[in-house]
C-alpha cells in the first residue's frame, strides 16, 4: 500500500487527534480515489474567516472569505490528473517527504462550522469534503465548466462514500431526525418540539 499522507498545520485552530485521523482518512481516500500508484503527501492548514479572506486577496485579488484554497505546486498537462501523470509526479519527488509534495489546502473552519449548519449535515462531514474538493484540485481537477465539475464530484464522491460520509447517508439521517422530533410526545415540557 502507498505511504500517502496529510501534513496538518492546526496552530491557529487546535483540533483533537481523532479529527485529524478522520481528515488523514479523507485525504488517504481522495488519494487512493485517484488510484495514484507514486506516494503523494499535502498540507492542510486549518484557519478562521480572517485569515483566509486575507490570503484570498493576497493569493486571489479577491477580498472575501472562502471556505478553502488550493495552492498546487504540481502542474499537469491540460485535460492531465495527477493518476495520468505518474512521471510528472516522480519528477516532483522530495525525498524530505519520502513523496511528491502535491501543495497545500487552506480551510477556514468557521465557513464550514456555517457551511455544515446550512446543508443539514455535519461538522465533520463538511472538513472532510472541503479537504477532499482541495486535495482534487491539487489533483489536477477543476470546476470552471460543467464537464470538468462533474468529473471533479465524481472523485470527490467516491472518496466521502469511502470514509462513510456520503451525503445522501447524511441527508437520510437529517430527515430521520427531523422526521422524529416531529412524532416526539414530550408531555411535561413546556417546549414546543418539532
Amino acid at each position: 500500500m502507498q505511504q500517502h499522507k496529510l501534513l496538518i498545520d492546526d496552530e491557529r485552530y487546535p483540533i483533537p487527534p481523532k479529527a485529524k485521523d478522520r481528515l488523514r482518512e479523507a485525504a488517504r481516500a481522495a488519494f487512493q480515489a485517484e488510484g495514484l500508484s507514486v506516494p503523494v503527501s499535502a498540507g492542510l492548514i486549518l484557519c478562521d474567516d480572517r485569515e483566509i479572506r486575507s490570503i484570498n486577496l493576497q493569493q486571489r485579488g479577491i477580498d472575501k472569505s472562502t471556505d478553502v484554497l488550493s495552492f498546487p505546486t504540481v502542474h499537469y498537462a491540460v485535460g492531465k490528473t495527477a493518476a495520468s501523470s505518474t512521471d510528472r509526479i516522480k519528477r516532483e519527488w522530495l525525498n524530505e517527504y519520502a513523496s511528491c509534495y502535491l501543495g497545500d489546502v487552506i480551510v477556514s473552519v468557521d465557513t464550514a462550522h456555517c457551511q455544515a449548519e446550512e446543508y443539514g449535515h455535519s461538522f465533520e462531514r463538511e472538513i472532510c469534503y472541503l479537504l477532499v474538493h482541495g486535495l482534487c484540485h491539487l489533483m489536477g481537477y477543476d470546476h470552471m465548466d460543467e464537464k470538468e465539475k462533474a468529473k471533479m464530484r465524481i472523485k470527490e464522491e467516491q472518496a466521502m462514500d469511502m470514509i462513510g460520509l456520503r451525503r445522501e447517508d447524511c441527508q437520510t439521517i437529517m430527515g430521520k431526525a427531523l422526521e422524529a422530533m416531529k412524532n416526539a410526545y414530550v408531555p411535561y415540557s413546556k417546549f414546543a418540539v418539532g
